[in-house]
């Protein structure tokens, strides 16, 4: 299975604030070790002039903090950080498509990488 990772904005009802987050194409099987770093949760509308187009975002959480934490998202800092869980789950990088220089500061959601 291919998966795409995406930074996206994601208000924060707990900080009341918006975040980049990181987004996961789709939820993996319980048994995958990519399950101990994705929680679901409803998506929220930016703007009532944007359309929403998910019901459920898939985001990389760590789940050993508290979701009142501000640091409970996997942020774009955490890029390097997942990229290393990844290759030492021995997961195929395909796409890599991220640097600092080009982070989003708009409410659009930007490709990071795809892997399998």
């Amino acid at each position: 299975m291919i998966y795409s990772l995406y930074i996206i904005p994601f208000y924060n009802h707990f900080f009341r604030n918006y975040q980049h987050v990181i987004l996961i194409s789709h939820s993996p099987p319980p048994s995958s070790p990519l399950s101990q770093y994705v929680q679901s949760f409803p998506s929220n509308q930016l703007s009532p002039f944007i359309p929403s187009s998910h019901h459920c975002l898939h985001l990389l959480v760590f789940k050993n903090r508290s979701i009142q934490s501000s640091h409970f998202f996997l942020s774009p800092d955490d890029i390097p950080f997942f990229i290393d869980f990844l290759n030492n789950h021995n997961f195929t990088i395909h796409n890599f498509s991220f640097s600092q220089s080009n982070f989003p500061s708009t409410v659009k959601k930007q490709f990071i990488l795809s892997f399998s």
